[in-house]
């Protein structure tokens, strides 16, 4: 696990970019692709976090997520999302065997004194429909994209985040592209954290909780419009046993992944973690 410390400028100036790539390359299928992820709270964040406060910026990632709706997307377009890939510059990772993975390509993006970066994305598709549900993976055109527990609701769950900026080729570009809202992205947060226990997966729940809008209270009032979806309670229920006390896992990746050594400051942010949470998980209880 890389703690946040560990990220550096460039690896997330290099996400970054292959993010505005990717979106402007793929304008074709552009209601049919949404950014999901570690990189969703960082634009999220950046878009609504009031002017004023005190605000230690999210961190973003070192991958990109995106979404495909796969019962969407043609079959005979014009040029595939495969091919599109391929012709810029986007090249399948390769497992310890040297095997094509499924799903996840990667991109080095050069920088103007010659250093590389490469970023990994890897696409999702919706866990429902389609293929047989013992199957790992969605047949999307001529690739395939693998399933992903809450990827279901993000196409109706989405909202517009603006991007502007440069791209490899030197060009900038300004566009607006389609991201998980707050409700989707905590969902999605929610059920990967219970799946993998990641310290980041944490992390993000609690920056939306501390900083989206005006804090939990926002928060809440997004996730309350889904509170009888499943996927939701699957999340809540997740969210819920790894925050019901300040010890718990929760907090303590909250923490281990900023990097708090100090004692009173690790304290101080694990109550602050289990107690924004815990406001969101018994708010949600409240009918």
């Amino acid at each position: 696990m890389k703690a946040k410390s560990e990220y550096s400028p460039r690896e997330i100036e290099a996400c970054v970019v292959v993010i505005r790539e990717i979106f402007t390359y793929l304008k074709p299928y552009r209601n049919q692709i949404v950014l999901v992820g570690g990189w969703v709270p960082y634009f999220l964040l950046e878009k609504y976090t009031p002017s004023g406060i005190e605000y230690d910026q999210h961190v973003g990632s070192l991958d990109v997520d995106i979404a495909l709706h796969s019962f969407s997307i043609p079959e005979n377009a014009y040029k595939t999302i495969l091919e599109i890939l391929k012709e810029r510059g986007f090249y399948h990772r390769k497992d310890s065997l040297g095997k094509d993975i499924p799903a996840s390509f990667l991109k080095k993006i050069i920088f103007e004194d010659g250093e590389g970066i490469e970023v990994q994305i890897d696409f999702l598709a919706p866990e429902y429909g389609g293929a047989h549900k013992k199957r790992r993976h969605q047949v999307i055109q001529d690739m395939l994209a693998r399933k992903g527990r809450g990827t279901d609701i993000v196409f109706d769950q989405s909202e517009n985040i603006h991007l502007s900026g440069p791209i490899s080729s030197g060009a900038n570009v300004e566009l607006d592209i389609k991201a998980a809202n707050v409700a989707a992205c905590f969902v999605m947060k929610g059920i990967a954290f219970g799946e993998r226990t990641s310290e980041k997966d944490a992390y993000d729940l609690y920056m939306l909780a501390r900083y989206y809008k005006e804090g939990p209270r926002s928060v809440l009032s997004e996730l309350k419009k889904l509170e009888n979806h499943g996927l939701m309670k699957e999340a809540l229920s997740n969210i819920e046993e790894q925050f019901k006390d300040v010890k718990s896992m929760g907090p303590v990746s909250v923490v281990t992944f900023m990097g708090i050594t100090d004692k009173e400051e690790y304290e101080r942010n694990t109550r602050d973690a289990y107690e924004l949470l815990q406001f969101i998980i018994q708010g949600m209880k409240r009918k």
